[in-house]
């Protein structure tokens, strides 16, 4: 867990688990090895945003970065249509 997001990813991997687990498993129609990989891809794209961010001297208050990522994840489920959708 702690490859390709060093020492944070791991943890934040386990986070998201305990705040979402339960939400899957009510919902039931997701294995457990596809919530840790649904986990990993967010956490790991969270990481990638507060990356930039240090990076670049945060500019950026704080809040725009937390209103930033759950944008960027309904963006990738647009991005992720249209990508199906040129390659049919």
């Amino acid at each position: 867990m702690y490859a390709n997001g060093g020492y944070l990813l791991g943890p934040l991997d386990g986070v998201l688990c305990l705040a979402y687990m339960p939400y899957f498993h009510r919902r039931g129609d997701y294995s457990d090895t596809e919530i840790e990989y649904f986990f990993a891809f967010v956490s790991s794209g969270v990481l990638a945003v507060l990356k930039r961010w240090l990076m670049t001297g945060c500019r950026e208050p704080e809040e725009k970065i937390a209103q930033l990522i759950p944008e960027c994840d309904e963006n990738i489920s647009i991005s992720a249509e249209l990508i199906m959708e040129n390659h049919k």
